[in-house]
């Protein structure tokens, strides 16, 4: 579930942790950013070192898929622990 808390850079991020080695377009699509805001993010996590990309042929095609450097999957596994923190805060607080 995405939480609202998510930033930009946050969502590609996920999108790229839970799909590793997914395609620029499908993380674009998995991140529910829209276009211009996805491919500005994704450069900027590219420059930090959080993300990189890896142009692999596909037949005739070359594609530029997504990884987390390890530095990236640090901050991925700490997103998704907080995320879940936030989910189950807002289960107690709808019970209450």
């Amino acid at each position: 579930m995405k939480s609202k808390f998510f930033t930009n850079y946050a969502s590609v991020i996920r999108a790229v942790y839970l799909h590793e080695g997914c395609t620029v377009n499908e993380a674009l699509k998995y991140s529910g950013l829209a276009p211009n805001t996805f491919y500005k993010t994704k450069e900027d996590l590219v420059g930090d070192g959080l993300i990189e990309e890896k142009e692999v042929q596909d037949g005739r095609i070359k594609k530029k898929k997504l990884y987390l450097t390890d530095k990236g999957k640090m901050v991925a596994q700490a997103l998704l622990c907080l995320t879940d923190v936030l989910e189950k805060l807002g289960e107690v607080m709808t019970e209450a």
